[in-house]
């Protein structure tokens, strides 16, 4: 039997009031309060989740927040660490659904990576993926270093 992907719930999303992997078992999720407490109780930004889910062996984190696809430290982390992101176009969409019929994802329509969303970034402002890799690999190295967490680093390199 093939592991179960393992997903990180972002710190807005909902802790789950009922066992999801008991409903499908080729999945599990761990809220990110539970996963790590000491980094849920300060302000922990959006790349460094993905950076710790790549730390926990997560296959990806689930968000409500859409907007951190839209910046630069975010992408470039995700890139560099592997880590995928589940979330949604719009917001306000419910995100727990206890029943649903088969579902059908149309991954062209639904599915990027983080260097497509990178190169629409160059289409609009001209800065190439090596310049933005750089100036937030040089963001993210300061603040791991500034909050004692070198360890993650490793997945900027």
């Amino acid at each position: 039997m093939t592991e179960p992907l393992r997903f990180l719930l972002d710190q807005q999303f909902p802790q789950p009031v009922f066992d999801v992997h008991a409903l499908d078992r080729t999945v599990t999720y761990e809220h990110f309060s539970q996963f790590t407490p000491s980094d849920s109780k300060i302000s922990t930004p959006d790349w460094m989740l993905h950076l710790l889910a790549a730390d926990g062996g997560f296959d990806g984190v689930v968000t409500l927040d859409r907007s951190q696809l839209d910046e630069e430290a975010e992408l470039v982390a995700l890139s560099q660490a592997g880590i995928s992101v589940v979330t949604w176009r719009k917001g306000d969409e419910d995100p727990v659904v206890v029943t649903l019929p088969k579902t059908r994802l149309q991954l062209a329509a639904n599915a990027c990576k983080p260097r497509d969303l990178l190169a629409e970034m160059k289409a609009r402002d001209g800065v190439a993926f090596p310049e933005r890799r750089r100036r937030a690999v040089n963001l993210m190295t300061r603040e791991l270093a500034a909050r004692g967490r070198d360890d993650l680093a490793r997945f900027l390199a």
